[in-house]
């Protein structure tokens, strides 16, 4: 079995996101974070302007194993 390059994957999210009502992301790490393990910095720096850029809705992380609710503008 062989996987699509990087370049072929983000092609085709970015097609199915030009005709979403709202996009989902989830990851293990969050971007921010109070909980114990602190925010991700690498994530912030690399996953950040694409979530912008693409308007995703919201993304979820499960790392801290805590509730926190982030209102980016």
């Amino acid at each position: 079995m062989s996987l699509p390059d990087l370049g072929t994957m983000v092609s085709a999210l970015v097609d199915l996101f030009s005709s979403a009502d709202y996009i989902v992301v989830g990851g293990h790490h969050p971007v921010y974070s109070v909980g114990k393990h602190g925010p991700s910095t690498c994530l912030r720096r690399k996953l950040e302007p694409l979530l912008h850029t693409y308007g995703v809705s919201v993304y979820i992380a499960g790392h801290d194993h805590n509730v926190q609710v982030w209102s980016i503008i």
